[in-house]
């Protein structure tokens, strides 16, 4: 609530992805899976772009309420995808959703597959 107030009281606040973060694993560590989702949701209306660890609480959160459509969509925003992917996989798999499960397995494997660049 302290960090809503903040955000109405001066807008123009300078608000980095490390404050988002902070307050989003408090929350997350408080079982506040939905505010979790909601701070990172302002965040990325007011142009932040989610760091590792705002997408480690973003994931976890989804995975508490089975979201997985949100947690698949995180994919795309979060800047270490390849870190959030297992818990996404999981995520998709808890909720029985097996076609987004191989869908995700299948893009992975193909990534693996494409040349990193040579060692020259």
């Amino acid at each position: 609530e302290v960090f809503w107030d903040m955000c109405r009281l001066d807008p123009s606040a300078g608000l980095n992805a490390a404050t988002w973060a902070a307050v989003m694993v408090a929350c997350g560590r408080v079982a506040k899976w939905f505010e979790v989702m909601e701070v990172l949701q302002e965040a990325v209306a007011k142009s932040v772009t989610p760091n590792s660890e705002m997408s480690a609480a973003a994931v976890n959160a989804y995975a508490n309420r089975l979201a997985w459509e949100e947690a698949v969509l995180l994919l795309a925003l979060a800047p270490e995808a390849q870190k959030i992917l297992p818990k996404v996989v999981e995520t998709c798999a808890v909720a029985g959703q097996s076609a987004e499960v191989t869908q995700l397995v299948r893009r992975q494997l193909e990534t693996l597959d494409e040349p990193q660049g040579s060692a020259l």
